[in-house]
């Protein structure tokens, strides 16, 4: 894949943080993320683990991210993040194999390898 120069991603630390990173970045771009931040309440969620990965099984969802991948360049997701550090904010293996499987297909309709996290290889 090339087609466009990776960004590198860190470890937020929380769910939460990686929630309000995602709608700061996107918001950056241009990219509204209204469902996102009303889905999360902006990532203060009482129940943010579960509704996350409710969007992350949501075909709509992964739908509508797709058309955002390809229109805003360095759109970031919450499966970026739940794909690398979801394992420790407890979210199951299936949410993190579904994440990062739409990580995978985001990449693809970009034409590049979006986002690296450090010690990652950028080649894919």
């Amino acid at each position: 894949m090339n087609g466009g120069a990776s960004k590198t991603i860190a470890n937020p630390g929380s769910l939460e943080n990686a929630v309000r990173i995602v709608i700061e970045n996107n918001t950056g771009l241009g990219y509204p993320s209204v469902g996102f931040r009303r889905a999360t309440l902006d990532g203060s969620h009482s129940e943010l683990l579960t509704v996350c990965q409710e969007l992350i099984a949501s075909h709509r969802a992964v739908s509508a991210m797709e058309d955002s991948v390809k229109a805003y360049r360095g759109f970031l997701t919450l499966e970026d993040y739940v794909m690398r550090w979801g394992h420790t904010w407890g979210f199951s293996p299936e949410t993190v194999e579904t994440a990062g499987a739409s990580v995978e297909a985001f990449d693809r309709q970009s034409g590049f390898r979006r986002w690296v996290a450090e010690g990652e290889a950028r080649d894919g």
